[in-house]
């Protein structure tokens, strides 16, 4: 849904976490379903932090 919103509607959003262990987990998973599935193609889709 955020992506979504990002691509159609220009909107932007943020991954809120607690812990610095969220964020190693996260980080490097967080868009590997979409990827896989190719959802998005065309689009890159990256983690910044």
């Amino acid at each position: 849904m955020c992506v979504n919103k990002f691509i159609k509607k220009n909107e932007q959003f943020a991954y809120i976490r607690r812990y610095k262990s969220d964020l190693k987990e996260g980080s490097t998973s967080f868009f590997e379903a979409l990827k896989s599935n190719n959802e998005f193609e065309g689009h890159a889709l990256a983690v910044k932090r």
